[in-house]
């Protein structure tokens, strides 16, 4: 979508793709001030190589795959983004070390929801204040994790997998959830933030997050890194309440979480 226009019903199911998004629009997605809805990757050989430039105003930043730049008027969420497959590599837009877009999800000031990751070999980079996957600066993220090998990093303040700098990964008006049940995650926290739940929340949204972790579709392995011995791996980085949620665990899956700071593994 192009500014103010909506990607919607887009797939990409085989080949090679390179997509650079600049202007505030996203590489694979919505334009600033868009909205994307139902796109999707799927098919082993597919190889997707995303990413979203720095508007040159500096201050207007995508998603990588998923959402524009969602202005000052918080629009042009992103949701219902899938990956079912193939190889694909997502890096959001930053500046200044101060506001982005998730590599996977929404742009700046915008939400991302319904993000699906059901196959493939993942890896996400969040630009400053996003998720690795989920929300952009500003913005709640709401992700499922059902299969595949996810590697998703956030930039400054954010979650590496849920929510952006100021926003959060709570169980706000159904929305704003990360479930993981199955796959093979590494999620790596930005400052004061979580791996996987909350980005940093010192001001803005204080709601606690919401993570559901089971094995009922997959075997789950997470690693979860923090880079400061007072942030919290999986929940909220900025805050000692958190709800975590084993689910009903599979006899037939195991789960297993590991938590790593800068100091080793604890």
């Amino acid at each position: 979508g192009g500014l103010h226009g909506k990607a919607t019903d887009n797939g990409i199911s085989s080949d090679k793709v390179n997509a650079t998004g600049n202007n505030g629009g996203a590489g694979i997605g919505d334009g600033m001030l868009g909205g994307a809805e139902k796109i999707s990757i799927s098919g082993d050989d597919t190889v997707v190589d995303a990413t979203s430039e720095t508007y040159v105003n500096g201050f207007t930043n995508a998603g990588a795959f998923g959402g524009g730049d969602g202005g000052n008027d918080h629009v042009g969420d992103a949701t219902d983004i899938e990956i079912s497959g193939g190889k694909v590599t997502a890096t959001g837009a930053t500046d200044n070390d101060i506001q982005g877009g998730a590599g996977i999800g929404s742009g700046r000031y915008s939400d991302a929801y319904q993000i699906k990751i059901t196959g493939g070999d993942v890896t996400a980079t969040g630009g400053a204040g996003s998720a690795g996957i989920g929300g952009g600066d500003g913005g709640k993220g709401e992700v499922t994790i059902t299969e595949g090998t996810v590697d998703a990093t956030s930039g400054k303040y954010g979650a590496g997998i849920g929510g952006g700098a100021f926003g959060n990964a709570s169980d706000t008006a159904g929305h704003g959830k990360v479930n993981i049940l199955g796959g093979a995650i590494t999620a790596i926290a930005g400052s004061k933030a979580s791996a996987i739940g909350n980005g940093s929340t010192i001001s803005g949204s204080t709601d606690a997050p919401v993570i559901t972790i089971d094995g009922a579709v997959a075997d789950v392995t997470i690693d979860a890194i923090v880079k400061d011995s007072f942030q919290i791996a999986i929940g909220d980085g900025s805050k000692t309440e958190t709800i975590i949620s084993a689910g009903d665990l599979s006899e037939d899956h195991a789960v297993l979480i590991k938590y790593t700071n800068k100091n080793g593994t604890y």
